[in-house]
Formats: C-alpha cells, sequence, structure tokens
C-alpha cells in the first residue's frame, strides 16, 4: 500500500496538481485504506509548524524584504561592485559577491536574486553584458543567499533533526565561500565570451572600456572607501545578528526580529526611504511566501510520518547497504540521490521527505547530522539552478528578459566545474562544515 500511495503522490505531482495537495491526498487515502485512525494527522500538522525556531523564518524573510526597500541592500550590492571593479569581469563577479553579502542580511535565495538583479542588470545590460549570462550569474549565485548565514532551509533542518539552528548556520559558512570564490575565477576565464563593451549605450561605453583597466590606487581607493561608508549601515547588520547569536545575547529566532526591526530604523530614519505604503507590501509579500510554506510543511509532515512508521528509512538504508561495502560508493549514492531529488523537488520536500528517508544510511556511515545539513544544502542549490525544476533559472531568465533556453549553456558550464566539486567537497571532507561550528561552541 506504501508503494502505492508514494506512486499515486508522484502522478499527482507529474500531473500539476500542488505539491501540498499531493501530499494531502495521498496521505489521506493511506490512512483510510489501511484504517489507520485519522485523529493523528491534525496533531502531525499542528506540531510540524508548532517550533519557537520556526518562527525565526518569517522574520528573516520579512527582514530581507525591509532590507530591500530601504535602502540597504542598495548600497550593499554598490560597494561589491566598487570593489572589484579593478579585476577582469569583476562587475560579473560582483553579482557574485553582492549575492554572498546580500546572504549575510537574509537567507532567501530568491529574495537575493531579485535584489541583486533589481540593481546590477540594468548597469550591466547597458554595459554591453548579454541578458543572459546576467542571468546565469544571478542564477548560479543565488545558493549563496542561504550558504552565508542566516538559512532559512537550516531553521526548517534543525526542526526535524534536533541540531542547533547556530551550528547549521555556520556548517555552511566555509563551503559557501569557497563556492563563491570558484564562480569567481570561472567567471574570470569566460567572462569575454558574453561581455561586449563596444555595444554598450553611449552614456556607459567609458565605464564598459575601462572594465578591468588598471585604476589609479588612490582613485581606486578613494572610491572603496565612499561606497565603505555609505555601507557601514548595511555591513553593521551581520554583525548584530551573529554577535547577538554567538555572544549569547539572544537566540536565532529573536535576531530575525531584530535584524527586522533594525531594517525598518534605517530605512525611515536614515535612508528615508521606507513608508507606510513599503512596510505594507513587504507584510503582503512575506505573508504570500509564509502561505506557501506553512501549507506545504504539515502535509508533508504527514506523509513522512507515514514512511517512518511504515520503516521505509531502515528498508532504504539496508537497500543501500546491500548494493556495496565500500564506503566511498555509498557517499556517492547519497550525493546521487540528493541531485536528481534537486531536479524535481522543491527545498521542503527535500528537507522533510528526503532527509529522513536517508538518515539511517547516513548515521550507518559516520556522518554527522551537521555535515549531512551541509550535503543538503548544497543539493539543494543544485537543484535550484538545474531543470527541469530550476526555479532560479525561471526567475532570473524572467528579471533579465532572457530566453530560458539559453541562460541554460553557461549554467551548466557552473554546474558542472564549481556545483558539482562543491557536492563532494562536503561530502569526503568533513572538516568543511564541521570545524566552524565546533570552534564556536
Amino acid at each position: 500500500m506504501l508503494l502505492f500511495t508514494s506512486l499515486l503522490v508522484l502522478v499527482i505531482m507529474l500531473l500539476g496538481c500542488p505539491i501540498c495537495y499531493a501530499f494531502g491526498f495521498g496521505s489521506l487515502l493511506y490512512l483510510i485504506a489501511t484504517g489507520e485512525s485519522l485523529g493523528s494527522v491534525a496533531a502531525v500538522a499542528f506540531n510540524s509548524t508548532n517550533s519557537y525556531a520556526y518562527l525565526a523564518i518569517p522574520l528573516f524573510v520579512l527582514a530581507g524584504e525591509f532590507m530591500t526597500t530601504s535602502g540597504i541592500a542598495d548600497r550593499l550590492v554598490s560597494f561589491a561592485a566598487v570593489l572589484l571593479r579593478r579585476f577582469k569581469g569583476g562587475i560579473g563577479a560582483a553579482v557574485i559577491l553582492a549575492s554572498m553579502m546580500f546572504g549575510m542580511l537574509t537567507g532567501s535565495n530568491i529574495a537575493t536574486i531579485t535584489a541583486v538583479a533589481g540593481i546590477m542588470y540594468g548597469t550591466m545590460k547597458k554595459m554591453g553584458w548579454e541578458p543572459r549570462y546576467i542571468a546565469c550569474l544571478l542564477a548560479i549565485a543565488g545558493p549563496l543567499g542561504y550558504m552565508i548565514p542566516p538559512n532559512t532551509h537550516a531553521i526548517m533542518y534543525a526542526v526535524i533533526s534536533n541540531c542547533s539552528v547556530s551550528d547549521l548556520f555556520l556548517c555552511s559558512v566555509i563551503p559557501g565561500i569557497i563556492w563563491g570564490v570558484a564562480m569567481m575565477l570561472i567567471n574570470r576565464l569566460i567572462y569575454k565570451r558574453y561581455f561586449h563593451p563596444e555595444n554598450a549605450e553611449p552614456e556607459y561605453r567609458e565605464m564598459a572600456l575601462m572594465e578591468g583597466k588598471r585604476i589609479p590606487g588612490s582613485h581606486y581607493l578613494k572610491d572603496v572607501g565612499t561606497s565603505f561608508y555609505k555601507a557601514i549601515p548595511a555591513l553593521v547588520m551581520p554583525l548584530i545578528i551573529f554577535g547577538g547569536i554567538y555572544g549569547g545575547v539572544f537566540t536565532a529566532t529573536e535576531a530575525g526580529a531584530v535584524s527586522g526591526l533594525y531594517a525598518i530604523l534605517v530605512g525611515v530614519f536614515l535612508f528615508r526611504k521606507m513608508n507606510r505604503k513599503n512596510l505594507w507590501q513587504s507584510f503582503n509579500s512575506v505573508g504570500v511566501s509564509m502561505g506557501v510554506i506553512l501549507f506545504m510543511t504539515p502535509m508533508s509532515m504527514v506523509f513522512t510520518r507515514i514512511l517512518l512508521l511504515e520503516g521505509a528509512p531502515q528498508k532504504i538504508a539496508n537497500f543501500f547497504m546491500s548494493l556495496s561495502d565500500s564506503r566511498v560508493v555509498l557517499l556517492l549514492l547519497i550525493d546521487l540521490v540528493y541531485i536528481i531529488a534537486g531536479f524535481f523537488l522543491s527545498p521542503i520536500i527535500m528537507i522533510y521527505v528526503i532527509t529522513p528517508l536517508l538518515m539511517p544510511t547516513a548515521t550507518a556511515l559516520g556522518i554527522d547530522p551537521i555535515q549531512m545539513g551541509c550535503i543538503m544544502f548544497v543539493a539543494i542549490g543544485v537543484g535550484n539552478t538545474t531543470p527541469p525544476a530550476a526555479p532560479n533559472v525561471y526567475i532570473a531568465a524572467r528579471l533579465c528578459k532572457a530566453e530560458v533556453a539559453r541562460v541554460l549553456p553557461p549554467v551548466f558550464l557552473y554546474f558542472f566545474v564549481t556545483a558539482i566539486p562543491m557536492m563532494l567537497l562536503v561530502t569526503f571532507v568533513p572538516q568543511l562544515s564541521l570545524w566552524l561550528p565546533s570552534l564556536f561552541r
């Protein structure tokens, strides 16, 4: 019956039905067919979101909205662009660096793409950068928005794994930095294919022709200093968030509230860009986003409970162990399952359904739950940028007015050269994800 239910859920998804309805209908059908009590459904659904740590998700997402409307994000992205403009392909690398820096303010992948695109796309297009490559950079750098904490995926993973949210925030910092630097190096090697300064608009032609040229040190330092000064309110925010969390002043959930309040104060009183209309739009946007999450989470957890009651995780673990005695092969199989799942499934399903199924296998192989979380975060990033799901690519292509088919070739290059090696690194080098949490702990 469990196999039939799982196949039914998959078929319903493929038919285009919302995922939450697919899980809900499949779970209901299973419980009725097996004669199980329906009384537990409400309790499981309620308890799946009845968590103090879970409250941090809307708070950090709301803080990210406030930072975009308050002008904090603009100054942060401008600082990244000025800092890297001396280097060849610098403004392309600035998209990646800006995504990493914006990740220090909000744990949202989509918010990072939207914010950076709104600031960088117009300038880059007028300088002669191809829209499809701008979209590619935005898409592949999107995961850095949560690899550099705070990380909303880490909060959800903490709820089901009983791990520390602060440890999960830190576990992806070093992999996120390595991943970002690798992207910048690839951009440096290939950017000339997609950058045509001769096609720049007249008012941007001089800027385009100066791309990567040596600027006098005094002028460069002056510009960096000026942009840094303007970005101080944005750069102070991560210090407040992480200084408070790891200094024991407040929890990760309280940090989300503090960051949102800080963004409002800066936007209203310092930059004077926020008003009643902006505040309402931010609350409305976050309400819509959280509505999706808060509806999908209970339905997926009900289905996960059925899998656990049927012993599916142990059966999967036994199956994997029967395939090979080699730890390396089994670790590669776990990576493969995560990558394939990321191609088709949303992050919420990967966290609440796929991870509990793979956890017994990971435990048998000696993988720390914190490291398992980091592997999953990278896998989510891989899935977000590769078809058929690839939400990052579709969103970035729409923002940059580019055809998805033309965005994919450079995306695949970054996938094979940076994403897959990153997945292997966090799998086979545990200290990349475990050293920083253990240091702060």
